[in-house]
């Protein structure tokens, strides 16, 4: 699934929060890091053992789906 994503500062600060453009791991190597910010859900996807669910983030859109367990995205505790 893809999200939209509208430009400008939203008025309610609060609601929200920061998730850096981070990149991911995989071959060895650091990809997209500074376009894009690749997170994993603490879910796994229930298909297919190999894979769990992860979002994508970029200044212009949010994407939520399935990725393979054996790269390396960002994990980040939320309070």
């Amino acid at each position: 699934h893809n999200y939209i994503v509208s430009y400008g500062l939203p008025s309610n600060l609060s609601d929200y929060f920061f998730l850096p453009a981070l990149g991911f791991f995989d071959n060895g190597s650091i990809n997209t890091y500074g376009s894009f910010g690749c997170y994993w859900s603490s879910s796994a996807n229930p298909q297919t053992t190999s894979n769990a669910y992860r979002m994508t983030i970029r200044n212009s859109f949010i994407m939520m789906g399935s990725e393979s367990r054996f790269k390396g995205l960002n994990v980040q505790p939320f309070e």
